[in-house]
């Protein structure tokens, strides 16, 4: 289906009716009408008579993924701001890697990103954006450790987008940052997230399954607007401000004007919270309470998982009035399974040794609290499990080197080789050697008279994640030569 975005560069007037509301901000804002007809650029319009001096600008979206095939750049690889850098592999993996806030491309000129348009999808013309080249490439967005926010528009209109891998380290999502990635399916905030901003997920019509972090108090307006396939969502207790038709609405075109109408869906949260007051607003929202009189709970979160010798180690953080924890977990994309309960409230940490020896899978668990016959809900992580190699020996095989050797393991990208002066690695250097065959690496630079402590550890890469085995053994080795 297309659809038509307008942008409004000044002020609009907030009206409502029993039936709808119209669209309204203080800001740039993006509205849709599904109006297959094209709609002029004009300096003064009126919706319901009372929007003041608005400039509006129709530009064309589609809901499904451009036809065209999504062909990748010369340009593979860049900056954004200072801090940042970014790089889309072949099979459309997006990376951002860095320290810091993403820096915003937001201008008052930034309504040319959307001024032409080819099959309905935008054609920037705003050479600052730094995907403005590729965006269409973009199938998997990776934002690794160290990132601290998602800028406004980053990543909007991406609409051959799928799934975005978020850190801990993000703190916020900025307004429009994810807008009209309409093969978007599903998105995990993490807890260290406490604001989504307006519009962030605006347009994500495939997007059906969303999991908010324990961390969040303010979901902003119109945050999940035109979500057509979300009929469900769980509001952590943690929330405090849902904005203006943040969840459950859908936008609509009359002869009156422009405006978003209710539909059917189901929220979950708590008695006296934001989520239930916001829930009361239509008739057509069903709020489901996660209330008893035995227990209130909030979201498990999953604070770390570690491939260790004896399997994976989960660890999670402690969920007020829980009296224990169900642990879940599922191989690949298949189903969830219940794998472990867990009876003391104060045990924050399982390790399943059921996948010990299952090199090479991918496992996503969840950890859900409970108390009595409730239960809270759980965010999800995923790890593949990969086993350790071994050092077999570390020799000073020439001036200031020596080399490594080790036992090969099957179904690994390759090996990493940490080695200090220090027995503890409290200071240190890494080597990677691609390619699971590999059994041997020399190290070079090394000082004449210290001694080294080496040793190793398998990694795989998938997705553009790169997950770690348990650390093999130290050896050391004095460097004489």
């Amino acid at each position: 289906m297309k659809k038509k975005l307008l942008l409004f560069m000044t002020t609009v007037v907030l009206l409502t009716t029993p039936a709808c509301v119209s669209f309204a901000s203080d800001t740039t804002d993006v509205i849709i009408v599904e109006d297959e007809e094209s709609i002029e650029t004009e300096t003064e319009v009126s919706i319901n008579d009372e929007v003041s001096e608005s400039l509006i600008m129709s530009v064309e979206v589609t809901d499904e993924p451009s036809d065209e095939p999504a062909t990748i750049s010369a340009a593979s690889s860049g900056t954004w701001g200072n801090n940042l850098t970014w790089t889309l592999d072949s099979a459309g993996t997006f990376t951002i890697s860095g320290s810091g806030a993403m820096d915003s491309y937001r201008t008052d000129s930034f309504l040319s990103l959307y001024d032409e348009f080819s099959n309905g999808f935008i054609e920037p013309s705003d050479s600052t954006w730094p995907i403005g080249g590729i965006y269409k490439s973009i199938k998997k967005i990776v934002i690794e450790n160290g990132i601290t926010s998602i800028a406004e528009d980053s990543f909007v209109l991406c609409s051959n987008l799928t799934s975005i891998s978020i850190p801990n380290s993000v703190t916020s999502i900025g307004r429009y940052a994810f807008t009209g990635c309409s093969s978007l399916t599903s998105i995990t905030i993490p807890d260290s997230v406490t604001e989504i901003g307006d519009y962030a997920f605006y347009s994500c019509t495939s997007l059906s399954a969303v999991s908010l972090g324990s961390g969040l108090t303010s979901i902003g307006m119109a945050a999940f607007l035109d979500c057509d396939s979300l009929t469900s969502i769980t509001v952590p207790k943690s929330v405090t401000e849902i904005g203006w038709m943040a969840i459950g609405y859908k936008v609509f075109s009359s002869a009156t004007g422009t405006g978003g109408e209710p539909v059917a869906i189901t929220i979950k949260g708590y008695k006296g919270s934001a989520a239930e007051t916001y829930a009361a607003e239509s008739e057509k929202f069903t709020f489901i309470t996660l209330d008893n009189s035995a227990a209130t709970l909030g979201t498990c979160s999953i604070s770390s998982l570690t491939n260790v010798a004896k399997g994976i180690k989960i660890k999670w953080s402690q969920v007020s009035g829980a009296s224990g924890y169900i642990i879940y977990r599922k191989t690949g994309s298949g189903s969830y399974k219940k794998i472990k309960t867990i009876t003391s409230a104060s045990t924050v940490s399982y390790t399943d040794k059921k996948v010990v020896d299952k090199n090479g899978k991918t496992y996503t668990y969840k950890v859900v609290p409970y108390s009595g016959s409730t239960e809270g809900t759980g965010s999800e992580k995923t790890m593949v499990r990969l086993t350790g190699t071994t050092l077999t020996s570390v020799k000073n095989s020439a001036a200031s080197k020596a080399k490594v050797k080790w036992t090969a393991v099957t179904s690994v990208t390759g090996y990493q080789i940490q080695y200090s002066i220090s027995s503890s690695f409290s200071s240190y250097k890494t080597k990677k050697v691609s390619g699971a065959t590999s059994v041997s690496k020399t190290l070079s630079s090394l000082t004449k008279g210290n001694t080294y402590y080496v040793r190793i550890r398998t990694y795989k890469t998938v997705d553009g994640t790169t997950y770690y085995s348990a650390w093999s053994g130290k050896l050391k080795v004095k460097i004489t030569k």
